[in-house]
């Protein structure tokens, strides 16, 4: 015997079967978002930036084998492999900067971004693949979208520690190692990463801060069209 979406939700509630009424009641209620399409040339720079990153990746691995290859044969054939991918990134990370420049917006875009001290190229080319969205959000939607947003664990009259979760996570792997360098090189950045740790603020929580600073700083600047200038970010 058969149920309407509606009798189902109501059905599965009588009988104790809570999930199965909510998801009857979804089939008939919930509309599934279309996939969005990315345009050809932006998934074309998303794939060099991806690709790029899988080779450090594994220029990475192959630099820890290096270091620990005994062999004289080993060493230099892991050697000559680490050689190669340095070769091949140099080669990916030339097509994306001709990519960037190509496209007047991108090059606008990784120009802005790349003024700002602690941030390279290879960053600002990573901001633009990967998180095209930027200057059209508030400061908590490029949180949440980075996935650097806190979230509070309560639950009734317990109050769990607040934490991040979800987002872009190789964007925010980029992001992290942009601020790792702002906090020492950047002046706005360096003075707020003090200002938290002198607060008793445990590293990873004034890092993750700092990276929220440094995102809503590069957001305002690209909704502005503004280069890096620290007198004009008191309110990022």
């Amino acid at each position: 015997m058969g149920f309407t979406p509606a009798e189902g939700l109501i059905m599965g509630t009588r009988c104790g079967d809570i999930d199965a009424g909510v998801l009857a009641y979804c089939a008939e209620h919930c509309q599934v978002r279309k996939a969005v399409q990315v345009p050809e040339k932006q998934a074309h720079l998303e794939a060099l930036v991806l690709r790029r990153r899988q080779l450090v990746a594994t220029r990475a691995t192959e630099q820890m084998r290096l270091a620990q290859a005994q062999v004289k044969e080993a060493k230099k054939d892991v050697q000559q492999s680490v050689t190669f991918l340095n070769k091949h990134i140099d080669k990916i990370e030339k097509q994306i900067a001709k990519l960037i420049d190509s496209d007047d917006h991108w090059g606008e875009l990784s120009a802005i971004i790349d003024s700002v001290p602690g941030i390279g190229p290879t960053t600002a080319a990573v901001i633009v693949a990967e998180l095209p969205e930027l200057g059209s959000l508030n400061r908590r939607e490029a949180s949440a979208l980075v996935g650097v947003a806190p979230y509070h664990h309560d639950s009734g009259t317990r109050k769990g520690k607040r934490s991040i979760y979800g987002g872009r996570l190789p964007l925010r792997c980029s992001l992290y190692m942009a601020t790792l360098t702002a906090i020492t090189k950047n002046d706005v950045i360096k003075v707020f990463y003090q200002r938290l740790s002198a607060a008793g603020k445990p590293f990873k929580v004034a890092m993750v801060a700092c990276m929220r600073k440094l995102l809503s700083i590069l957001n305002q600047m690209v909704k502005n069209r503004h280069h890096w200038n620290q007198h004009l970010l008191k309110t990022a």
